[in-house]
């Protein structure tokens, strides 16, 4: 209930920059524990594991309902002035899901690109070539696309290190500030918000 007044006061928050003119960046990050391939192998440890999987899956389709509404609801009416951004790692079963398609469908443009490519490190100080995918209705997204040539050591992506994982670098930061702003000085749009998704 209360991500769902959350996610009715962003809507309402971009609908109104939108009538204003105004243009607004929505970087959402849903949890992807539920969706991590790992899970195919906690599955193997007993009905209790299994359960918790179930409990956590449902709690992770109530979130991307969520999106889905925001985005059935804003996108139509925006005018161009809401721009929406959807991570998760690459090879999460989730982008599977049928309504995560359906969500696909208002989020056409994606960009790839390997952590270690971006300085993502663990908490050793060896990189991490963690495989992140975004997802979203501003073609520019593709300029963050970046692969490893695989000419590096790095290290596990796991425990603590999968934890680490989940927070931006400052270069991945750096890289969607200086696209937005390429964007700004095109013409594209007068004035971008970077505007938090709720959670």
């Amino acid at each position: 209930m209360a991500e769902m007044k959350r996610v009715q006061s962003l809507g309402d928050e971009l609908q109104g920059r939108a009538n204003a003119g105004l243009h607004s960046v929505v970087w959402v990050e849903l949890p992807c524990t539920a969706w991590c391939a790992w899970q195919r192998v906690n599955e193997t440890r007993g009905p209790r594991t299994v359960a918790k999987i179930e409990k956590e899956k449902k709690a992770s389709l109530k979130l991307i309902k969520a999106l889905s509404a925001l985005l059935q609801r804003v996108l139509p009416s925006s005018m161009g002035h809401t721009h929406i951004c959807f991570e998760w790692p690459r090879y999460c079963f989730g982008w599977k899901l049928d309504l995560m398609q359906q969500i696909l469908k208002w989020l056409p443009y994606s960009a790839e690109f390997d952590g270690c490519c971006y300085c993502l490190t663990d908490e050793h100080g060896d990189l991490l070539r963690k495989p992140w995918r975004e997802a979203s209705n501003l073609p520019e997204i593709s300029e963050l696309n970046r692969y490893c040539a695989g000419d590096r050591s790095h290290g596990i992506t796991h425990e603590e290190s999968a934890r680490v994982s989940a927070y931006y670098t400052p270069a991945v930061s750096s890289a969607v500030g200086a696209m937005l702003l390429r964007r700004i000085r095109a013409g594209a749009v007068t004035c971008d918000t970077m505007v938090p998704a709720p959670g």
